[in-house]
């Protein structure tokens, strides 16, 4: 599981540097990401408590 976590993560990263080349416009990339982020906070919350 841990494996499937590190996987998860290194996608993340790339998407947002994928993100902040392509998009020209800061604001809009901060959004993408800060919900980026919201989302796999909100995942990992939800695997530590399926884990328990």
């Amino acid at each position: 599981m841990l494996l499937y976590r590190i996987l998860i993560s290194i996608t993340v990263i790339l998407v947002v540097f994928w993100i902040w080349n392509y998009v020209t416009n800061v604001y809009t990339a901060v959004f993408v990401s800060a919900g980026l982020v919201l989302a796999v906070g909100a995942y990992l919350l939800k695997e530590r408590e399926s884990d328990d």
